[in-house]
């Protein structure tokens, strides 16, 4: 599954006209280390997918969809469809998803902790300037 991808992104690559040397710069990563994406030595984060959507110039879902697909080119987007027209989602799509969802639930909860523990220190910090102040105005 992980060739085929690699495979799948090179063709993407190679209809946006973008090397492997700047497809590994867009990526902020080394030339060797985007060829093993496409050689499917190496597992896609979600970091990676997100960009390679943007630099695509389209959603994660399309992407992902284009990806997983099971037809072998990447632009029939149709061989994806059933015969009543309904978009059929394979299982690998739909759990790609929910790891989505859970990892952006999971980012929202720890800015939040993060953001949380912030307002506190700065609460502690005024704290202690009004009681460095007073103890100034003392003097």
């Amino acid at each position: 599954m992980k060739k085929k991808v690699g495979k799948r992104i090179q063709m993407l690559r190679m209809e946006n006209n973008i090397t492997q040397d700047q497809m590994a710069d867009l990526l902020c990563i080394s030339t060797s280390a985007y060829c093993k994406i496409e050689y499917g030595e190496t597992d896609l984060t979600l970091t990676r997918i997100r960009r390679l959507a943007e630099i695509f110039n389209m959603s994660e879902q399309d992407l992902a969809m284009r990806l997983l697909s099971s037809s072998d080119s990447v632009l029939d987007t149709g061989a994806a469809k059933s015969q009543n027209n309904t978009l059929m989602i394979p299982s690998s799509l739909e759990n790609l998803f929910a790891d989505m969802i859970t990892q952006n639930h999971e980012y929202r909860d720890m800015i939040a902790k993060h953001i949380a523990r912030i307002d506190q220190s700065l609460e502690h910090i005024i704290e202690r300037l009004h009681t460095l102040e007073g103890f100034h105005m003392k003097d």
